[in-house]
């Protein structure tokens, strides 16, 4: 398996919690998420290159997106700024909407985690519409009307109703 791990806090933390036994390659454009995966036997790890954008926390400009391009993710772990009914996942940078949209493109499949504070945000740059997600992670803390309406777009979600 091919996954591909956005730079992100809940990615961070995703790449952590990997079962040491996993054969699988993880591409991904933060130096954090690789960090988190030192020591883990069983996986290839691939970096993108390019300039550290300092606020997005990865690469995002022309040669990270050419390097992802030459992959084909069976997964794609993608980081948001913010998640609206009506605008999809947004970010706050436009290279890093650039670069996440491409990285959506390069997968399979797509999935999101989305924390209470992050939820009915719309930040600047669009990434994707959120029929183009297969599934998003929520968090226990999100409101019931909140669930009822990303219920209500036929998303599949995770991890509702767990604290």
């Amino acid at each position: 398996m091919t996954v591909f791990f956005d730079a992100s806090s809940t990615n961070i933390a995703a790449a952590r919690a990997l079962p040491e036994n996993r054969r699988t390659t993880i591409v991904t454009n933060a130096p954090a998420v690789a960090a988190a995966l030192d020591g883990h036997q069983t996986l290839d790890v691939v970096i993108t290159g390019g300039r550290i954008h300092r606020a997005v926390g990865g690469a995002i400009g022309a040669r990270s997106i050419e390097d992802i391009q030459a992959f084909h993710f069976d997964l794609c772990l993608l980081g948001t700024c913010g998640l609206d009914i009506d605008a999809g996942l947004t970010c706050f940078h436009y290279e890093d909407a650039l670069f996440k949209r491409e990285a959506a493109a390069c997968s399979h499949r797509v999935v999101t985690a989305v924390t209470a504070a992050k939820y009915a945000t719309r930040a600047p740059c669009s990434v994707i519409a959120l029929d183009a997600l297969d599934a998003l992670a929520i968090p226990g803390t999100l409101g019931p009307g909140a669930i009822q309406a990303l219920e209500e777009t036929g998303l599949a979600l995770i991890g509702r109703g767990q604290a």
